[in-house]
């Protein structure tokens, strides 16, 4: 590893961790999200999942917290081979507001979000998480669990809430969102930076550094 001329982290938390086993100082680019991709329209009330249905991204949870408090929640996403019992718990668990969707992108995950009331994000010690990224993008805040790289990703009443992976926490964070108004532009420059021209700009940056002591 003490070989390598460059390094690029694809997030804070990633730089942290090469620092500390292995020694290195590494630079953060962040993984790329074309920001300008995305739109943000008027809500239709739902909140909204992307996430694949296996156990890290605790989808039980968040169903089980909608399914409490009545909230629309469309889930899209699919299960791995590993963990088709569990998308079938999911299913059986889920209340009548909850609608899965299957795997969905491109142009129908840009509308998913742009007309969705906010996204949920609740995966385990994510290394970065674009979701939450494109969400933002979409002018649209994050309910994040509070953890990995989610947890820098939002600023508390900004873009967003945080919570704990507990059922009290998440409903807790979801009872707040009724009583905030968001500023969609605001949250939408939140996600500039990890805009894919800013980390191209970054990489090209590296590489030319490289190069030069070649």
């Amino acid at each position: 590893s003490h070989r390598l001329d460059a390094v690029l982290a694809g997030s804070d938390l990633v730089e942290e961790r090469v620092e500390s086993y292995y020694g290195i100082d590494a630079t953060v680019a962040y993984c790329p999200v074309d920001t300008f991709s995305f739109d943000q329209q008027d809500s239709d009330g739902y909140y909204l999942m992307l996430t694949r249905i296996v156990p890290e991204k605790r989808v039980k949870l968040v169903i089980e917290a909608v399914n409490e408090l009545g909230l629309p929640l469309k889930i899209a996403g699919t299960p791995t081979g590993s963990s088709q019992e569990y998308a079938i718990e999911c299913r059986k668990l889920a209340g009548d507001t909850v609608e899965f969707l299957g795997w969905v992108e491109g142009t129908d995950k840009q509308e998913l979000l742009a007309k969705s009331e906010a996204l949920i994000f609740a995966a385990e010690r994510e290394d970065f998480g674009m979701p939450p990224v494109e969400a933002m993008a979409s002018g649209k805040p994050v309910v994040g669990v509070n953890e990995g790289y989610t947890k820098h990703q939002i600023i508390e009443g900004k873009n967003g809430y945080l919570f704990t992976p507990t059922h009290e926490s998440l409903t807790t964070a979801l009872r707040k969102m009724d009583t905030k108004q968001w500023d969609s532009a605001e949250i939408q420059k939140q996600a500039r930076q990890y805009d894919v021209r800013v980390v191209r700009r970054q990489w090209i940056q590296t590489i030319r550094q490289v190069t030069d002591r070649c």
